[in-house]
Order: structure tokens, then C-alpha cells, then sequence
């Protein structure tokens, strides 16, 4: 099935459908997302394998795990970073966050959250913490957002690339939901409840006046500046009984149109940082 036909800018709306279609490679109950200004990834549950697919939704890899390679990881959340994959295993307990090749699949890096943070409330809390099937995660540019499972009380984490806890917090519960998926959009987050409802937040927490609903369950979320520019998208993984259907949903622009999250966030604040820089010498000068 391939992807809907494109929706005129001037009509479009947050939560507009700009794309939608089942992919031509293995389908299940869907769960990691990712955009890598080009192409997208995704994974099923109960499924070891990333798959890479076009914006149409036509198969073009198959990522396996290689032989003798470390990682568990089965139908987890995903996240570019410019040149290799982040994932992480969807079950109980699932604190390690690996960094993957591409082409390969090796595993080229991995950090363990709760060995980072053995008493953060993040790691410790029971029945709810980070490691309780994570289904959510995303590049900023320098560090990594985490979402837990969709239960009421769960975590969203920002992580640097050690696993050291930067910031967390417990997100809005919403028709009676907690989050899944997680988005950075260069300046904040979003987030799907799994329940019809996806909504913004800043990034310690608290939720902004735009969200939009829909009428399947939304697993991890995946940024998008280019496929439609100047319109940006999030691109949704369905989580579902039967195939999981790809969805690019309009959302406001953050990062300029064209331009990745995780290529603008970074640049975005060394500017704001050498302007303040400017102002500050001048001052001291005179």
C-alpha cells in the first residue's frame, strides 16, 4: 500500500494526515521510529530486526543482529543520531541503550541507564521506571530522550551518551494514559499517549497548548523537516493486532524546514551562545 497523496500546505493542519501506508516489509504490532533526513526505520514487537524503508513505505534493508554480537534488542524504540541507530530492548527491566551501524547492525556502543543512576527515582521506582518497556526514544543533537511504557506514573529521561540522567520527569497523564512515544522537535517535545492523543510539552514537562488526536494507537515518534518542507511532520509508528500502519501527522516547525532537530539544536544554541558572548564584550569594552 503505498503513502497517501500529499495535502496542499495551505489546508494543512496539526494532526493533518500529509502520509500514510502499511510498508511492504514485515508488519506486527509496531514500536520504533526514525528519520534520518531521508528514510525511515522502523520495528515490530517480538521481531530482533530494524527495518529501513522509503517514505513510501517500500522495504529497502533489513537490519539484523550479526552473529556473536552483544545486543538484546527486540521490537524497541529508535532514534538517528546523524550516522548510526540508537535502540533499546521493549521488555521488563530494559535499561541498556545500544548504538547500531546501519549497514551492519553491529553493535558499536552501549550504556546501561540504572548502572549510571542506581539511585535515581527514574531507575529505583516500582512498579514504574525507565527500564519498564521502553518504547520511546530520540537524538537532540547531543543526548537522548527516553520514554517508558504508556501506564499511568511512567518516566521520560534525557540522557547523555554516557547515561548519566540529565533531566526527568513523570509526563501528563492524559484520558487516563501516560506517554509512549517521544519526539524532539529542536526546541521541545512530543509525546503519544497510545490512546488516540498526542500533545507537546517543554522539556521539563509541562505540557504547551498543541496537541491533536487521531483514531489509532501511536507507539514511538520520529521529527521530520524534510520530507514535506516547508510542512514538518511526526512520523508515528501504529502499535496494532494486525499491520502497523506508518503515519507523517503535521506539526508545527521548530527547526527550520529542511533542516533535521538533531542538525539545529546544536548550531541553534552555539549562536544564541556566541550572541550573548557579543553582547557581554562589547558591554565590558566600553
Amino acid at each position: 500500500m503505498g503513502a497517501t497523496a500529499l495535502i496542499p500546505s495551505a489546508s494543512a493542519q496539526t494532526g493533518t494526515i500529509l502520509a500514510q501506508f502499511v510498508p511492504t516489509g514485515p508488519t506486527g504490532n509496531g514500536r520504533g521510529m526514525a528519520f534520518d533526513g531521508t528514510d525511515l526505520y522502523y520495528t515490530i514487537t517480538g521481531d530482533s530486526n530494524i527495518y529501513k524503508i522509503d517514505t513510501s513505505g517500500n522495504l529497502i534493508t533489513t537490519i539484523s543482529i550479526p552473529g556473536g554480537d552483544p545486543r538484546v534488542s527486540s521490537g524497541g524504540p529508535l532514534a538517528w543520531d546523524g550516522s548510526a541507530l540508537w535502540t533499546m530492548d521493549y521488555a521488563a527491566g530494559s535499561f541498556t541503550i545500544y548504538r547500531v551501524n546501519p549497514l551492519t547492525g553491529a553493535t558499536l556502543s552501549s550504556f546501561n541507564i540504572a548502572t549510571q543512576n542506581p539511585i535515581h527515582p527514574a531507575v529505583t521506582g516500582s512498579p514504574r521506571n525507565i527500564g519498564d518497556w521502553p518504547d520511546g526514544l530520540d537524538w537532540t543533537g547531543s543526548t537522548l530522550w527516553v520514554s517508558s511504557e504508556v501506564y499511568t506514573g511512567n518516566w521520560v529521561v534525557e540522557v547523555d551518551t554516557s547515561g548519566n540522567i540529565l533531566s526527568a520527569f513523570n509526563p501528563p497523564v492524559t484520558n487516563g494514559h501516560g506517554t509512549s512515544g517521544v519526539a524532539f522537535d529542536g526546541v521541545d517535545l512530543w509525546h503519544s499517549n497510545a490512546h488516540n492523543f498526542q500533545f507537546q510539552t517543554d522539556v521539563t514537562g509541562v505540557q504547551t497548548a498543541v496537541s491533536f488526536t487521531n483514531n489509532i494507537q501511536l507507539e514511538d515518534l520520529a521529527y521530520d523537516t524534510v520530507t514535506f518542507a516547508p510542512n514538518c511532520v511526526l512520523w508515528a509508528n501504529e502499535a496494532t493486532t494486525g499491520a502497523n500502519r506508518i503515519t507523517a501527522y503535521e506539526v508545527p516547525c521548530r527547526a527550520p524546514p529542511g533542516v533535521p532537530e538533531w542538525g539545529f539544536a546544536m548550531p541553534a544554541l552555539m549562536s544564541i551562545a556566541a550572541a550573548l558572548y557579543f553582547v557581554v564584550s562589547k558591554r565590558f569594552k566600553k
